[in-house]
């Protein structure tokens, strides 16, 4: 992955805990970060639909969105885009709903650190890649697929219309 800039999404309602993440992403070892930072899900979504980013940091806990729902309304307005949770929340089950719904990761805020931001975000970003081109793949060959599908019956239908003629069956 040879990425000169990485454009972050930061998704974060407190301040404090966005200058910390943003302290991070400056003393990690990796391409510089340029970071845009909303506090709503709201806007993350307005944000996503006209630009375009290589990573969404998302906080679980949101003014106008909470838990699970807050991936899923993310991961909707941008699918490709990996998302990497970082919440306070150490729950199992809010760990494993957060990935169901679109999450490549989950990092608990304070456990995280400049080395560990980068690699999870470096990882992210290449398992979503990974994705997107099978993803594509697997679109490509439902698409020759449903191409030879359609040619084949269209030979079915034809061989049917030549017999019902043969038989009288058609004029």
């Amino acid at each position: 992955m040879n990425i000169a800039v990485i454009r972050i999404l930061l998704v974060e309602d407190n301040a404090a805990d966005a200058r910390i993440i943003r302290e991070h992403l400056v003393e990690a070892d990796g391409p510089p970060a340029d970071v845009i930072h909303v506090e709503r899900a709201r806007e993350a979504v307005e944000y996503l639909e006209r630009n375009r980013v290589d990573v969404v940091l998302l906080d679980l806990l949101l003014p106008d969105c909470s838990g699970a729902e807050t991936v899923a309304t993310v991961y909707a307005a941008a699918p490709t885009v990996p998302i990497i949770v970082m919440s306070g929340l150490e729950d199992e089950s809010t760990i494993a709903r957060a990935v169901e719904e679109g999450a490549q990761d989950y990092l608990i805020k304070t456990h995280v650190n400049a080395y560990l931001l980068m690699h999870s975000i470096r990882f992210a970003m290449e398992r979503q890649r990974i994705m997107n081109e099978r993803f594509l793949s697997i679109s490509d060959v439902a698409k020759t697929l449903n191409a030879e599908r359609i040619v084949e019956l269209e030979r079915k239908v034809e061989r049917l219309i030549t017999l019902l003629q043969q038989r009288g069956a058609l004029s």
